[in-house]
């Protein structure tokens, strides 16, 4: 009788990845009812609330500013981007001297989303960052691109690292199911893989009996 048994590797990865997969799409379920759930307000009401303001919430009327970001990559492929933001509902980008919102965006398709679309209206943040613990370079770049910015006046809203958000609510089922995906493809590769083994194995044996007959 043949005998073909699955490598424990691949049973390992296989399960691993099934795993993780099942994870990520529970978990972008339990993300997607945490964005509905948070307060929404637009930039005016957030600023007024100050420190009072929640430590997630979701701004109605965000607006990058144009003249430019500080952004870096660390050696670990790391990425920091710091930008200017203001209420869409203005007319024109105020003064640097009056921005008071920095947003802080800590993960590359973040990154990609917001470039892409500088009028972003809906955003998701998370308010944890103190402006006053920014690192030096951050401030350097930015009052060079917006002479007149007062840093330290700045609230810090961060985005790519902690918030519940749509956006990775979407992202989340997304690699969820890829995992899913991935991790079936090998047990099918695997099963497709082993029928023919057998098969071409049982055809040479019998190609043996008959020429020893």
């Amino acid at each position: 009788m043949i005998q073909l048994d699955q490598p424990k590797w691949l049973l390992v990865i296989s399960a691993g990845l099934f795993l993780c997969g099942a994870i990520l799409v529970a978990g972008s379920q339990r993300t997607e009812q945490r964005a509905k759930a948070l307060p929404r307000m637009n930039c005016d009401e957030l600023i007024r609330k100050g420190r009072a303001a929640p430590r997630f919430v979701t701004l109605t009327d965000v607006q990058l500013c144009q003249n430019g970001h500080a952004f870096r990559r660390d050696m670990d492929a790391a990425m920091e981007m710091y930008v200017p933001v203001y209420s869409a509902k203005l007319r024109k980008e105020p003064r640097a001297a009056d921005l008071v919102l920095l947003l802080e965006v800590l993960d590359d398709r973040e990154l990609n989303r917001l470039l892409e679309q500088p009028a972003v209206g809906e955003l998701t943040v998370e308010l944890w960052t103190e402006a006053g613990a920014l690192a030096p370079w951050i401030g350097n770049r930015l009052s060079t691109i917006y002479p007149g910015i007062q840093l330290a006046n700045c609230r810090v809203l961060s985005v790519g690292l902690h918030e519940p958000s749509a956006f990775r609510s979407r992202h989340e089922w997304r690699d969820g199911m890829g995992m899913l995906l991935l991790a079936t493809a090998c047990q099918l590769g695997w099963w497709i893989w082993r029928h023919f083994r057998r098969r071409r194995k049982s055809v040479s044996r019998e190609l043996v009996g008959i020429v020893g007959e």
